[in-house]
C-alpha cells in the first residue's frame, strides 16, 4: 500500500496541466499574448519563440517583455496556440483584443434633424419623440455590397464612398434606372440618410429597371460578392425576394459560411417569412419592419412579413433615403426592403469595430436588440428591434 501511494505521488507530481486561454470580448484575431511565471529564464522564452517561428511563416512575434510581464505577444496558427499552451513553462495565453479611451456620453456624435428610421435604433428603451440619431461609430473599413438595382454611386449623399460592382442585367447601363438601391444604400451609409456613415458601398446590380430579375442572376450576383468580399469584414444586403427556392437559399447560406454576413428583407405580403426566399435561409439574418411608434410600442408594419425565420424588426415604414435623378434627390418609401438596410448599417458599424464571424455580429445584434417593444409581431416573431448603440 505505501509502495501503491508514493507510485501515484510520483506520477502527480510529474504531470502538469494544459495553460489556460482566456478569451477576450473584442478579440484580435489570431494575436495572443503569452505569459510566463517571472522564475522562468529568458533562455525557455527564446526558444519557444524560435519554435513557432520555424513552426510556420505566417507566426509573427509582435513583442517581448521582461518588465511588467514576463511574456510577449505573438501572432499565431491553431498549431502555433496548442504548443504552447502544452508547456509546463507557461503560465497562461490570453486573446489580444481592442482597447478604447474610456468612453463619456461626450464620445456620441449627435445628428439632428435625422430621418426617424436611424433616430429611432439609437435609442434605447421605448420610442421617444426625437429626430435625433445618436452614434460613436462610423463603419470605417467596412465594404457593404448592396445586391439590388444598382447604386446612382455619384450621388453627393455617398461622398465618393459608392463604387460599382457589377451587373448581371443585360441591355442597360452600368447605373441604378430604378432607385430602389440608391435608396438601400443611402440608408445603409449616405451621410445624412445612413447608419453607417463611413462604409463603402458596392453596387451589386441584379435587378432592372422594372424592379425585377431571376434566380440565376441573384445567385450571380452573389457568386461575384463571394469572391470579392473580404470574409468576417464585409456585409451584405438584399432586400428583395419572391417564392422559395432551395438554390437561392443554398446560395445565401453559402455567401454566410464564406464569412460574409448578410441582412436579407423578410417580404411584404403579411405572412410567414418561412414562405418565401431568401427570408427563409438559415444563415440569413431576416428583418422584419416597424412603423413609427407613438406610444410604449414599435408596431409591426402591417405589410411585414413575420413569424419564426425573422430575426429582428427595424424601422420600414415612410423612410426618406437617397433616389436617382439627380445627385441630390431624395424619396420617402415603404417595405422590408427599407428595414434591412437599418440592420446591414449597424452590422457594418460592428464589423468596423473589429473582424467577426456572421455568427458572432447575429449574435451581437440579438443581444443588443431593444426587447419587448413589438407590438403585433404575430406568431413566432421575434420582439426584439434594433438597435445601433452610442
Amino acid at each position: 500500500m505505501q509502495r501503491l501511494f508514493l507510485l501515484v505521488t510520483l506520477f502527480l507530481a510529474s504531470c502538469f496541466c494544459m495553460a489556460p486561454l482566456y478569451l477576450s470580448q473584442k478579440a484580435i484575431n489570431n494575436s495572443y499574448i503569452v505569459v510566463y511565471p517571472e522564475a522562468v529564464e529568458a533562455a525557455i522564452v527564446q526558444n519557444h519563440q524560435q519554435v513557432l517561428l520555424s513552426m510556420d511563416p505566417t507566426h509573427k512575434i509582435s513583442a517581448t517583455w521582461t518588465r511588467v510581464l514576463n511574456g510577449f505577444s505573438a501572432i499565431l496558427t491553431p498549431a502555433g496556440l496548442k504548443y504552447l499552451m502544452n508547456s509546463e513553462h507557461v503560465s497562461f495565453i490570453e486573446q489580444d483584443q481592442v482597447m478604447y479611451a474610456t468612453k463619456t456620453e461626450q464620445t456620441c456624435t449627435a445628428q439632428s434633424g435625422a430621418t426617424w428610421g436611424i433616430s429611432r435604433v439609437s435609442l434605447r428603451g421605448a420610442p421617444q419623440p426625437t429626430n435625433t440619431y445618436r452614434y460613436s461609430r462610423d463603419g470605417s473599413g467596412v465594404r457593404a455590397f448592396v445586391v439590388d438595382t444598382g447604386i446612382l454611386v455619384s450621388h453627393s449623399d455617398f461622398e465618393g464612398r459608392a463604387t460599382w460592382g457589377t451587373s448581371v442585367v443585360t441591355g442597360e447601363s452600368n447605373t441604378d434606372l430604378n432607385g430602389h438601391g440608391t435608396h438601400v444604400a443611402g440608408t445603409i451609409g449616405g451621410k445624412t440618410y445612413g447608419i453607417a456613415k463611413k462604409v463603402n458601398l458596392v453596387a451589386v446590380k441584379v435587378l432592372g429597371q422594372n424592379g425585377s430579375g431571376s434566380t440565376t442572376g441573384i445567385v450571380s450576383g452573389l457568386e461575384w460578392v463571394a469572391k470579392n468580399a473580404k470574409a468576417n469584414k464585409d456585409t451584405c444586403n438584399m432586400s428583395l425576394g419572391g417564392g422559395a427556392s432551395t438554390a437561392f437559399d443554398n446560395a445565401v447560406n453559402n455567401l454566410v459560411t464564406g464569412g460574409v454576413f448578410t441582412a436579407v428583407a423578410a417580404g411584404n405580403e403579411d405572412q410567414n417569412a418561412c414562405n418565401v426566399s431568401p427570408a427563409r435561409a438559415t444563415n440569413a439574418f431576416t428583418v422584419g419592419s416597424t412603423s413609427q411608434g407613438t406610444g410604449t410600442t414599435d408596431p409591426r408594419s402591417s405589410f411585414s412579413n413575420w413569424g419564426p425565420c425573422v430575426n429582428i424588426f427595424a424601422p420600414g415604414e415612410a423612410i426618406t433615403s437617397t433616389w436617382i435623378g439627380s445627385n441630390t434627390a431624395i424619396r420617402t418609401i415603404s417595405g422590408t426592403s427599407m428595414a434591412s438596410p437599418h440592420v446591414c448599417g449597424v452590422a457594418s458599424l460592428i464589423l468596423g469595430d473589429n473582424s467577426r464571424t456572421p455568427a458572432q455580429v447575429k449574435s451581437q445584434l440579438i443581444q443588443e436588440a431593444n426587447p419587448g417593444t413589438i407590438s403585433n409581431g404575430k406568431t413566432g416573431s421575434p420582439n426584439v428591434l434594433l438597435y445601433s448603440g452610442c
